[in-house]
Parts: structure tokens; sequence; C-alpha cells
């Protein structure tokens, strides 16, 4: 049994056609605010899709703005960031340090091989 409302063949075509109508409402004002509560359905004794309106305005998704941080909020952040950077600092140090270390090491290892060999080389052509 075919329903005596407008029908459209998709949920896509509907959406456009309300879009139409609410374009039209807000132009001419023919139906007050009642365009605001106009949404496209699918019906279920034609299977087909209308639009009609829905008791009750749809809810409004407002974005929560984000809350501006306090200065002991700023203060303990900033404190955290220091130590993270003292920290960096530190192990960077240390890291440097073992290099230093290491060339060192191998600074005198080069030394005192050359002297050995100044060594060796006395005793045989000495």
């Amino acid at each position: 049994m075919p329903c005596e409302k407008i029908m459209y063949g998709s949920a896509v075509e509907a959406e456009k056609g309300r879009g139409k109508l609410e374009a039209d409402a807000k132009r001419t004002g023919s139906i007050g605010k009642s365009w605001k509560r106009l949404n496209s359905y699918k019906c279920r004794w034609c299977s087909g899709w209308h639009i009609g309106r829905a008791n009750s305005l749809p809810a409004r998704k407002t974005v929560p703005t984000p809350a501006i941080p306090s200065t002991g909020q700023l203060r303990r952040k900033l404190k955290r960031i220091t130590q993270k950077l003292d920290c960096e600092r530190k192990h960077r140090a240390y890291q440097l340090g073992k290099l230093i270390e290491a060339d060192l090491a191998a600074i005198r290892t080069e030394n005192e091989l050359a002297e050995t060999q100044r060594q060796v080389a006395g005793m045989f052509l000495g």
C-alpha cells in the first residue's frame, strides 16, 4: 500500500530533498521554525524514504572548550620539563665522559705501543 507522502528512492535523495525544504523554509519563513525538526526516514509500510518532523529537536553536540591551565599546573609542567632536560644533560655528560675516557685509553695504548717499539728498536739497533 503506497503512502500518500512524497517518496524518495534512497536516503541520499531524501536528504537532498530535506535540504531543499529547509532552504525554502528559511528563505520564505512559511513553516516558522519547525524546519529544524525535519528528518528523513525509511517508511515501514512502503519501504520508501520520506521527510517528516521529529517530535523533539536533535541534541546539539557542543565541543567543549579546552580549559585554561592554572598557574600551579603551568609551574608543575615547567618543573617536569626542567627535570627531564636536566636528566638528559646529565646523561649526555656521562656519555661524553665515557667517550673521552675511551679516547684517552686509546691514546695511552698508542703511546705505550710507540714506546715499546722504541725500546725494542733500541735493543736491537742500539
